[in-house]
Order: structure tokens, then C-alpha cells, then sequence
């Protein structure tokens, strides 16, 4: 090849098989089938540069391959590549929507768009505004069908519950006012003599009326039903963001600003009790009658929750620790057990709500708090404002102290949802962990191993914070 290459004539047509087949490997990628390169809202959510270098050696290996010789970072192959196919047609235009898409987040104007879409590096500005609402209206739509389906689905239940006992409240009270009318009745009829005949018409009607208020007559059938009461519950994350913004140059009009936000996210509990047949580990009895020595976990048991107990301990020495981090390939991912397939699933976290208060001042904080429980706590919205369920609201611990002071200082009004008691706090992530390790330095600071205690202060020191620690 390098000596027909030579050869003026053979050169040019060495050249033209390669052209014809480059173009022709670049018109298969514009095909619909090559979903790869879809611009749909999930896939730009999920863009994986790795997935495109593999499509391209597969789909379009002559491209890759010249692309090889001219970059030596694989990543840049895939931007280059997009580039070019970008240029041939703006059906692939995936990695342009997401680095417009960035640009416009980073507070690009509308003529430096324009200026990198006439560079081929992102779409028009109209695709992106276009790309935005889709965007929002899908994010939207994903809070209907999660947070607002599991707050209307507890209301309507309740409401229904709430209807149906109120209906058997008031029947019982007619049958009492009933038995003492006829009660009155029949000492007047004694009295008076009244002739019997009239005593069994009277009594059929006391029975006419309470067939008609019967319970058992009263018609449910427009009850809610099983699935709609099975909506997968939730739980609430939250966390400020605080911005500082700090001009260039310093005018009258132009001065520093520090913004603060709270952002709100939502967590479906995807497993829940009737989820899992655990019909073998649970024994049905009386919990009275149980001996004392039942609640005493045996030597089993007690093993295997030492073994769960230094598996999750070396997770996290491997995670924070830097010298330990080598050993992360040798722990297992997960600690075995009969529902694995179940729980090593991802779960669906939401962004629900931006909000324009800060945490750090009381006001804004019971601001906070009212948001979050008129958003996310099923709630009697017309009546007695009466909760109807808990939510677990999760935070790191300096959010979860102020949360709860909110919270306190809510509690001299009437109502639950006035009192935010519709709210369960929890801390979360590296706080949770530092708890379970502080735990177990509280709990085996006097044995003569100092394994479990050292760990416990090298991960400590390691981070150097001066955590505050509440043990729940």
C-alpha cells in the first residue's frame, strides 16, 4: 500500500475508496436506529463518552481509526467525532445540547451562543430554550407522578376512612336515639293501652330506619383501591446553597452579593415490607407472652451482625482514608443476602424545588419547613388540618438541629400542619456514618483491642472536621 501510494494515479484512487467509505460509514450513523446518539431528555441525562468511542469502532471503525492517529486522548475522539458528524447533520447533535445546555447554566449570553453554534460546539440558542421547557414540563411531570401522586393518594384514603367512620359514628347514635324513642314508647303504650297493632307498625318503621343506616348498606364501592393505596412512600432531602458574587470592579451600584437557597429533593422508597416474602423469617406471636430471653440475640445472630457490622465500617475507612483506598477492590459491594437482586436496584431522586431562604436565619428556616410539609405531608387540606402520615425529612446535621428547632418553635399553634409534625428528622450520609463509628468507640473504648477505636480516630483525623455528633 505504502509503495502504490506513490503512484499519482493509484494515490487518487486509494484516496477515493477511503473517502466513499468514511462518508458512507458516517451516513449509517445518521440512521434512526443508532439510538446512541438520540438527543431525547434521558439520553442527554445519561451521556457516557465511553458508549460513543465503542459505537464508533464498531459502527464507523475507518473514522476512528484516523481520528486515533491525529489525537492521542481517547476522549478527545469522541468530541472531534461529534464535531464532524454535528457538521454533516444536526440530527447529531447530542453532545451540542448538552455543552449548550452548560454554557446557558453558566450564564452565557444569547450572541455567545450563537457564536458557538456557528463554531459547530453547541446548538442555536432557540434549541436550547426549546430543550429547557422540555426539560422542566418532564421534571414536572416526574413530581406529579411521585411526590403529588403519594400526597393525594394518602389524602384521598384517609378522607374515605375519615367519611366511613363518621357514617358509622352517626348510625350509632341513630340506633341509640331509636332504641330510646321505642323504650319511651312502649312504657307510654303500657300506660295507655294502645292497641298492639299500632306498637308493630311503630316498631317497623324504627326498623326501616335502621335498615336504611345500616353500615354494612352503606356503599364503598367508590372506595380508593389497592394499588392507589400501595404508592410507593417517600422521603425528603434538603440542603442550602450559598452563592457569593463578587464584581470586578467595585461601584456604588455594583457591590458584593451572597445569595442563599435551599434546595429540596425527593428519595421513593422503592422496597417496602409487602414487597418482600419474608414470610419464613417472621414467626406471628404474641409479643406478651414471649419469654425474656427470646429478645436476647443468639450466638448466630450475633455473628452475623459483627460480620455486616466490619463490612460497613471498612466501606467507610476505604472511602474517606487515602492509604486505605488501595483495599476498596477487596471488599465486596454489598453484604449477601436473600433480597440482593431487590435492594442493589438505583432509586429515583427528584430535584423538587429551589427555594429562595436561607437556612441560617429562624424566619427562613420555618419558611423552609412549611414548604417542604405543604409539598410533601398528606395533610387534611379543608378541615382540622389533621396529618395523615409522617415524612422522613433527611439533612446533613446542621440542617437537621435547625430543622428541629423550627420546628419547636412551632409548637404552640393548633393544628398539625401549623406545628410541622408531619416532619421526621434524620441526619444523612457522612454524618450518619460518623455516628455508627462513634457508636462503636463509645461502645468498645474499654476493650483491650484498640482495632475498632483506632479506626475510628484515623478516619477522624483524616478529615480533620470538627463534627458535632447527635446519636439517635
Amino acid at each position: 500500500m505504502r509503495a502504490l501510494s506513490k503512484f499519482i494515479n493509484v494515490r487518487d484512487e486509494m484516496f477515493a475508496v477511503i473517502k466513499q467509505k468514511i462518508k458512507t460509514e458516517v451516513c449509517g450513523l445518521t440512521k434512526k436506529s443508532n439510538k446512541i446518539l438520540n438527543t431525547a431528555n434521558r439520553d442527554l441525562l445519561e451521556y457516557d463518552s465511553k458508549k460513543l468511542l465503542s459505537f464508533l469502532k464498531d459502527k464507523a471503525p475507518y473514522l476512528f481509526d484516523i481520528l486515533k492517529c491525529v489525537v492521542k486522548e481517547e476522549h478527545f475522539i469522541s468530541t472531534a467525532a461529534s464535531v464532524l458528524m454535528y457538521g454533516h447533520s444536526q440530527r447529531l447533535s447530542q453532545l451540542q445540547y448538552i455543552v449548550g445546555l452548560s454554557l446557558d447554566r453558566c450564564g452565557l449570553t444569547k450572541e455567545g451562543l450563537q457564536l458557538m453554534h456557528d463554531l459547530g460546539l453547541c446548538v442555536s440558542p432557540r434549541s436550547i430554550l426549546r430543550k429547557k421547557k422540555e426539560l422542566v414540563a418532564e421534571q414536572e411531570e416526574k413530581i406529579k407522578s411521585t411526590v403529588t401522586a403519594f400526597v393525594k393518594n394518602c389524602e384521598k384514603s384517609a378522607s374515605k376512612d375519615d367519611t366511613v367512620s363518621s357514617q358509622t359514628i352517626q348510625v350509632n347514635s341513630q340506633e341509640k336515639a331509636t332504641a330510646a324513642t321505642t323504650l319511651l314508647q312502649d312504657l307510654d303504650h303500657s300506660r295507655t293501652g294502645i292497641d298492639a297493632s299500632e306498637e308493630f307498625v311503630v316498631e317497623k318503621d324504627n326498623s326501616d330506619n335502621l335498615m336504611e343506616q345500616d353500615p354494612s348498606n352503606i356503599d364503598l364501592s367508590s372506595d380508593i383501591s389497592i394499588n392507589e393505596r400501595n404508592t410507593p412512600a417517600i422521603e425528603m432531602l434538603g440542603d442550602n446553597i450559598d452563592v457569593s458574587i463578587t464584581p470586578s470592579k467595585m461601584t456604588a451600584e455594583s457591590q458584593r452579593k451572597s445569595l442563599h437557597w435551599f434546595l429540596i429533593m425527593m428519595k421513593q422508597k422503592r422496597i417496602m415490607v409487602n414487597d418482600m416474602d419474608i414470610s419464613e423469617l417472621r414467626q406471628e406471636k404474641d409479643v406478651l407472652s414471649l419469654p425474656k430471653v427470646s429478645w436476647i440475640p443468639d450466638k448466630c445472630q450475633q455473628k452475623s451482625m459483627t460480620e455486616n457490622v466490619k463490612h460497613h465500617i471498612c466501606h467507610i475507612l476505604v472511602k474517606y482514608v487515602d492509604f486505605l483506598k488501595p483495599f476498596e477492590s477487596v471488599i465486596p459491594p454489598y453484604v449477601t443476602h436473600k433480597f440482593i437482586e431487590l435492594t442493589k436496584a438505583k432509586s429515583l431522586f427528584l430535584n423538587c424545588e429551589l427555594i429562595e431562604a436561607s437556612e441560617n436565619s429562624a424566619s427562613g428556616m420555618i419558611s423552609i419547613m412549611q414548604r417542604i410539609h405543604e409539598l410533601s405531608v398528606p395533610h387534611a387540606r379543608l378541615t382540622d388540618k389533621k396529618v395523615y402520615e409522617r415524612v422522613v425529612f433527611g439533612g446533613d446535621v446542621l440542617t437537621n438541629e435547625r430543622a428541629f428547632s423550627a420546628q419547636q418553635n412551632m409548637q404552640l399553634n393548633r393544628s398539625d400542619v401549623d406545628r410541622l409534625v408531619g416532619l421526621i428528622h434524620r441526619p444523612e450520609g457522612l454524618h450518619r456514618e460518623m455516628n455508627f463509628l462513634l457508636m462503636y468507640f463509645c461502645v468498645h473504648e474499654d476493650v483491650s483491642s484498640p482495632v475498632l477505636p483506632s479506626f475510628y480516630l484515623a478516619t477522624r483525623k483524616q478529615l480533620s472536621w470538627n463534627l458535632p455528633v447527635v446519636l439517635y
